[in-house]
C-alpha cells in the first residue's frame, strides 16, 4: 500500500514538470483546449465600443454618487446648524427670567443706596451678560414711543390717549423719529400719547435671529 502512494505521488509529480515544461516551449497543457491562447488575442472593434460604453456608465454611475455624497453632507451640516439654533433658542427663552432679575437687582441697588462697588459689580455681570447674548444673535425689541406691532409686542393694557393716531406733531400721520426694529427693520417711534402707540413698556422682549423669544409686555394708548 505504501509503495502504490510513492508511486502516484511520484507520477503526479512528473505531470506538473511535464506541464510546466509545456507553458515554456508555447504547448498547450494537458488538459488544456488547443488554440486557448490564440483565442485571447487583440480585442475585436465591437468589443471595444462595449468595454467604452461600459466605462462611460461607470464614470456616470461614480458622479450620482459624488453629487448624492455632497448633498447629504450639505443637508447633515445644514442638520447640525439647526439642531444648535434650536438649543440655543430654548436655553435663551429659560435664561430671560435670570435677567429680568437681575434688573430688578439693579434698580433695587440704585435705589437702596447700596456701596459703589455692589453696584458696579451687577453692572459689569448685566453688561457682559447681554453683549453675550447680542453675540449669538440676541436682540431687544423696540417697544415704548414705537407703533404697536402684535408680532412684537403683547399688550396687557390700554391708557387713555392724549390726541388721535392722526393728529399733532409726531403723530403716527405726522413726522416721527425713526428707531432700529429688532430685525433691523424701521418702525417710527412715534410722539407721546398717541393711539395705537406704546405707552409704556412693563416687561422686556428680546428676539434670537428671526425668532421671538418673548414679545415686550407693553401698555398701548388708545
Amino acid at each position: 500500500m505504501a509503495e502504490q502512494d510513492q508511486q502516484f505521488k511520484q507520477f503526479g509529480k512528473g505531470m506538473e514538470e511535464k506541464k510546466m515544461d509545456n507553458s515554456r516551449a508555447g504547448e498547450p497543457s494537458p488538459g488544456e483546449e488547443p488554440g486557448a491562447a490564440e483565442k485571447a488575442g487583440p480585442v475585436s472593434e465591437e468589443g471595444a465600443v462595449g468595454w467604452e460604453q461600459e466605462r462611460r456608465e461607470l464614470v456616470e454611475q461614480l458622479q450620482r454618487e459624488r453629487a448624492n455624497f455632497d448633498n447629504f453632507r450639505r443637508i447633515s451640516r445644514q442638520q447640525q446648524i439647526n439642531d444648535r439654533e434650536y438649543a440655543l433658542f430654548d436655553f435663551f427663552k429659560k435664561l430671560l427670567p435670570v435677567i429680568d432679575d437681575l434688573e430688578r437687582a439693579l434698580q433695587s441697588a440704585y435705589q437702596d443706596k447700596n456701596p459703589p462697588s455692589h453696584l458696579q459689580g451687577l453692572k459689569m455681570i448685566y453688561k457682559q451678560l447681554l453683549e453675550l447674548l447680542y453675540q449669538e444673535g440676541v436682540t431687544k425689541i423696540e417697544a415704548e414711543g414705537s407703533l404697536f406691532d402684535p408680532n412684537f409686542h403683547h399688550a396687557v393694557a390700554q391708557v387713555e390717549s392724549k390726541r388721535g393716531a392722526g393728529g399733532g406733531e409726531g403723530g403716527a400721520g405726522g413726522p416721527g423719529t425713526e428707531v432700529s426694529g429688532p430685525e433691523g427693520e424701521s418702525r417710527e417711534k412715534t410722539g407721546e400719547g398717541v393711539a395705537g402707540v406704546v405707552a409704556e413698556e412693563i416687561s422686556k422682549g428680546y428676539t434670537f435671529k428671526d425668532r421671538i423669544l418673548r414679545p415686550s409686555m407693553v401698555k398701548v394708548y388708545k
